[in-house]
Parts: C-alpha cells; structure tokens; sequence
C-alpha cells in the first residue's frame, strides 16, 4: 500500500538525509538556517510571552464570574487560562514555522539546488531571474498555505465546539493539517528546481500525501527536542523531502515504464 510504504520512506528520509550530508560533505548548509530559525525562535518566545498575559488576563475579564459562585469563577479561570495559553502556544509555533519558510526561503532553494544538483548528478546553474521567481513562489506558497491552514484550524475549534465528542481529536487533527501544510512547502522548493508549474506540484504532492504529512511530523516532533530541532529541523526536513520525493517519482516512473514496455 503507498500509505504504508510512503510513511515508512518519509520516516526514513531523516537518516538518510543526514548521510547524503555526510557522504557529500555539506554539514555547513546549516549554518545559516540553524542561527536565522534560532532568531525567529528567540523573536516568537519572546513575542508569545509578551503578550500571552494581557491576552489571558482580557480572557479571564470577560469570562469572569460573580463572586458567589466563587468555586465556579476559579474552575473557569483554570480553564480559560489553559485554554487560552494552549491556543497562544498553537498559534506561535504555526507562525514560527512559517516565518522559517519565508525569510529563508533563498537560502531553502539555494540548498534544494545544491543538494538535487548531487543527487541527480546534474546541475542547472545558477540564474538571477529564476532564483527571484522561486524566492517569490515559495513565500507566495507559505502565505497561502498559512491562511488555509487558519482557516481550516479555525472550523475544527468552531466544528467541535458544536459536535463536542471530537474535542480530544482537535489536537491530532490540527497535528495533521499542519504536518501537511510544512511538508507541502518543503516538497515544493523541490519541484521549483525541476521546473514544475504550481499546479503541477500540488498535483504531484497531492499524490503522495502520506509522505508529506510523514515528513511535516518528523518536523513538528523534531521541535520537541530542546535546541536540536529549532537549529537543525527544518534544514533536515527540506533535504529529507527532496530526496524522498526523488526516490517515490523516480519509482512511479519506473514502473509506469515497465507498464508500456509491457503492452
């Protein structure tokens, strides 16, 4: 099943990309993602905690309750505020990621070209006016992407605010749709260096979403480990991507060669 087999591929792509790195002696393509996603990271805390206490205490303000159900005004604070603190930290992280896609989005199609130029054994230089077209591609891309991705964010919490049973799923389904929103991204910068129209490219990602999403949580797990994952994940995931979406192509182009030899 390509289900099976791409999750498998795109849980591998992680080591495999760090021995592409090794083998071909680019561990300093780091360099410059590691200290700008460092600076995004070190802006966005500080962002999210300056203004995470005026946002739960305005939440609490007007979530408050008289002071005779004192025991129900304390539960509900409890609640709001960890609410509100949870929705903070969500929204936080989804900009942190795509802040990372757009500022370095020069250096992402710098590496991509560097690293398929080895992979494939090829090399389609270097041109001023389809290195701008791309820059301008990607960030397009991630703004569309940023705002489907709220949007949808946004009706899960509305659906399940109406449909209650399926609040312990929010979490899984927001995991989901951002994991493929960062993956489509990443997969992207890969198919802007083989020429692939926008259209294209959502074809073919919509084609193999296991190993998209695969790899877009890889990346949201790889944030879990303190410091490793702000300087090297997304950096990692790019590589991962692009040679795992290199392996899939190359395998359906394979086989749908050996389909019309066949006949």
């Amino acid at each position: 099943m390509d289900l099976i087999r791409e999750t498998t591929i795109s849980f591998r792509s992680y080591a495999e990309a760090l021995k592409f790195i090794d083998k071909h002696k680019l561990w300093s393509i780091f360099i410059i993602p590691a200290l700008c996603s460092l600076i995004i990271a070190g802006f966005v805390t500080w962002f999210a905690l300056a203004t995470s206490a005026s946002v739960t205490e305005f939440a609490v303000i007007k979530f408050n309750l008289d002071a005779d159900y004192e025991y129900m005004n304390s539960f509900l604070e409890f609640v709001v505020i960890n609410f509100v603190r949870g929705a903070i930290l969500l929204s936080y992280v989804k900009l942190y990621r795509y802040l990372v896609i757009i500022i370095l989005s020069p250096e992402f199609a710098y590496i991509t070209s560097i690293v398929q130029s080895k992979a494939l054994d090829e090399n389609h230089g270097f041109k001023l006016k389809r290195f701008i077209s791309d820059i301008w591609r990607s960030v397009f891309l991630a703004v569309r992407n940023f705002l489907i991705e709220l949007i949808i964010t946004i009706l899960i919490i509305i659906f399940a605010v109406i449909v209650t049973w399926i609040i312990p799923l929010i979490p899984i389904l927001i995991f989901i749709f951002e994991a493929y929103f960062f993956g489509y991204s990443m997969a992207d910068f890969r198919n802007e260096y083989m020429n692939i129209s926008l259209r294209e490219s959502k074809d073919m990602i919509n084609d193999h979403k296991p190993l998209i999403i695969g790899n877009g949580i890889l990346f949201n797990l790889s944030l879990l480990i303190p410091i490793f994952g702000v300087l090297f994940g997304p950096t990692l995931s790019l590589v991962a991507m692009g040679l795992s979406l290199n392996k899939v192509e190359h395998k359906k182009e394979y086989y749908a060669h050996s389909v019309h030899q066949s006949i």
